[in-house]
């Protein structure tokens, strides 16, 4: 989805990419998934493990992650978060 290229990555840019894709995805009615890659440095926020800015998050309604505690592990765990997702 983005131009290749490391310089024009930046919130404003990931927030922008992902406006385009919530407005299409509203305008038909649909639900679209966007898969993206976690950088490898663990965090307590499984959120701050996003690649990339927050701005990959501020424009999406929901977010998923899906991931090992430990890399040998034969189980997963899935975070959700998003405005529609009661706070705990």
């Amino acid at each position: 989805m983005r131009e290749a290229g490391g310089d024009r990555y930046s919130y404003s840019s990931d927030y922008e990419i992902v406006t385009k894709l919530k407005s299409f995805s509203d305008k038909y009615g649909v639900c679209l998934l966007v898969v993206h890659h976690t950088r490898k440095l663990e965090s307590e926020d499984s959120f701050d493990m996003i690649s990339g800015t927050n701005g990959l998050l501020g424009a999406a309604d929901e977010a998923f992650i899906m991931h090992e505690k430990k890399r040998t592990d034969n189980t997963a765990v899935m975070d959700i978060m998003g405005r529609e997702q009661p706070v705990a």
